[in-house]
Parts: structure tokens; C-alpha cells; sequence
């Protein structure tokens, strides 16, 4: 039997985690003790951790949203870093279809592939990427789609 140093109750020694530490191989404070001051403990530390934790997503959050990317580009279309670096300086930082900059999108630009050979062409915006993707490389889609825009066009031009 021992007594707890917190609750001043006098326990079985099988109440008490062991330690090294201690006289009789026990802690001072009771298993039950024990717990509860780590949970006051814990509540007091946890909006500072919240906080840190808070802190630490924010600063690391798009590095690890660039790694992803490019363990993707890696996995789906063997396509390395240097590789897409090569890629990107060669279409001038810009998306090979609106040529819009990678600046102005604020996002990197998607490795586009022909979905019949996996051979990749280039890098576009996410928006050429998924229209083309919704067209399944299909040029007479497109064309038609561009024909489509250009009546459409034309009709507006004339009630203006």
C-alpha cells in the first residue's frame, strides 16, 4: 500500500505507474492523479499548439502542395522536375493554348497528354487542360465548337 501524494488517499501499489525513480518501483501520485493533471495540462498547452500547428501549415502549405504536384508529375506522366522547368521555360512560364502567364494564374500549369498514346505535349492552365480533356482529343469537336463561338459572335456583332 502506498499514499498518493495528490489525493492523499491510500492506495494498492498496482494504483501507482511504475518508475525507477521511485522508493517502492512507483510514482508518487496515483494512476488517477496522473491523469488528470495531464489533461489540465493539456488543455492549457492546446491552443498553444493549435496556434503553432496553425502557424506551421500556413508557411509550409504550398511547399507541400508543389512537392505533390510533382511527385504526381512524376508517377502519371514520368515527367521530372527538371524536366517540367525545361517545359515551363521553353513555353516562356505561359499556358500553351490561352498564354496566359503562370503569374497571372497564380498556379502551375498541368502536364497535358494524348489520352491514346500517354505522350505528353505541353503544359496548360487548368482551364485549357479540362476543356480540352471534356473535348477527348477530338479535333472535329473542337472545330465545331470554334464554328459554334464564331456564329454566336457574329450574331452578337450584328445587334449591336
Amino acid at each position: 500500500m502506498k499514499t498518493c501524494t495528490k489525493c492523499k488517499q491510500e492506495k494498492d501499489l498496482s494504483a501507482f505507474y511504475k518508475s525507477k525513480d521511485g522508493k517502492l518501483g512507483c510514482k508518487t501520485a496515483c494512476k488517477q492523479c496522473e491523469s488528470k493533471s495531464k489533461a489540465k495540462l493539456y488543455d492549457l498547452e492546446k491552443e498553444k499548439l493549435k496556434s503553432r500547428a496553425r502557424v506551421y501549415g500556413a508557411a509550409n502549405r504550398e511547399q507541400g502542395r508543389k512537392r505533390l504536384n510533382a511527385w504526381r508529375r512524376n508517377k502519371h506522366y514520368n515527367v521530372t522536375p527538371d524536366q517540367y522547368s525545361q517545359m515551363l521555360i521553353n513555353q516562356e512560364h505561359k499556358c500553351a493554348i490561352c498564354y496566359r502567364s503562370v503569374e497571372q494564374l497564380k498556379t502551375e500549369l498541368c502536364v497535358d497528354h494524348c489520352h491514346k498514346t500517354n505522350v505528353v505535349r505541353g503544359l496548360l492552365c487548368h482551364g485549357c487542360n479540362t476543356a480540352l480533356g471534356g473535348f477527348q482529343d477530338d479535333t472535329s469537336s473542337l472545330q465545331s465548337a470554334v464554328e459554334y463561338l464564331q456564329r454566336h459572335e457574329n450574331n452578337l456583332n450584328k445587334n449591336k
